[in-house]
């Protein structure tokens, strides 16, 4: 990393450390080296990347939940709820409005669940990359397992300073493995 230079997509250059920041992927800092790879140290840290799972997972049940009270609300619909029209301008009533709604959330739910279905592919890819089998175990049981740090603690039989230092080291392997990958976000 202590190549970097200017970032060979925006042209940016932070004279500061010596390091390129791209401010070209949705506004976020990426630091490039001379080779044209970003440099870890600023791109997406390896926890944040395996609690995407954890995030795509609660965003699911959420749109979930959202759904199914479209789907309640049309499906509870009467006469009442329907809008009447006037002067010639037809207007839509609740009920298609709500149905409209509750299809646009599915077709969302389908595009997360497929990112999710990708994430968690690869997030198992890393985490059997990982050569030390308690460091596996504890990824495993936080990211895609969903655990907290409680159970996990117990579950492994570790106090919670010894889970944190194995969890630091497993972040650590999966952070060079997302290093030669490349993947950054």
């Amino acid at each position: 990393m202590s190549c970097c230079r200017m970032c060979k997509y925006s042209g940016r250059y932070d004279a500061g450390n010596e390091k390129s920041v791209c401010w070209l992927n949705k506004g976020e800092p990426r630091v490039v080296d001379a080779g044209g790879r970003v440099c870890s140290a600023y791109c997406i840290s390896a926890q944040a990347y395996l609690e995407d799972v954890t995030n795509l997972q609660r965003r699911i049940a959420i749109k979930t939940e959202t759904a199914h009270r479209y789907h309640d609300m049309a499906m509870r619909a009467t006469s009442s709820m329907s809008a009447a029209r006037s002067s010639g301008t037809g207007t839509r009533s609740k009920v298609a409005t709500n149905m409209d709604k509750y299809i646009d959330i599915e077709r969302a739910i389908e595009r997360d669940a497929e990112r999710l279905k990708n994430k968690i592919t690869i997030t198992m890819e890393m985490i059997d990359g990982v050569n030390a089998p308690e460091r596996k175990e504890l990824l495993e049981l936080r990211y895609l397992c969903g655990l907290t740090w409680e159970k996990v603690g117990q579950r492994m039989r570790y106090d919670k300073r010894q889970s944190q230092r194995i969890h630091k080291r497993a972040l650590e392997d999966v952070q060079r493995q997302m290093d030669e990958r490349g993947i950054t976000s």
